[in-house]
């Protein structure tokens, strides 16, 4: 049975998650860990960061920090604006919510 827009869309016209950005301590130690998920996406290290492409442009960005943590996500959302929103940090545990018009 295929789901209908209605099942798939957020009232807020959220369609899916876009880019992750992961706060890690340990940048090679993270990349080995998510090696087994990712199989053959594209990815791209720097000295700082490794941001790994999955499927249809899904977009996970390692980023060396002190500590774990998702620091960021981004939203596709259907609503059409001209640039990205952030959300309300307050609602969000400290990670910063951006919504992005497809």
């Amino acid at each position: 049975m295929t789901c209908t827009t209605e099942e798939v869309t957020h009232r807020n016209g959220a369609l899916g998650i876009h880019k992750l950005v992961i706060d890690v301590p340990d940048l090679e130690a993270w990349m080995s860990k998510y090696t087994p998920f990712i199989g053959e996406a594209m990815s791209v290290k720097t000295e700082e960061t490794c941001t790994i492409t999955i499927g249809k442009n899904h977009i996970i960005l390692l980023r060396q920090a002190n500590q774990y943590g998702i620091s960021e996500i981004h939203l596709l959302t259907s609503h059409q604006m001209e640039n990205p929103i952030q959300l309300a940090p307050n609602h969000a545990l400290g990670s910063a919510i951006f919504m992005t018009s497809i």
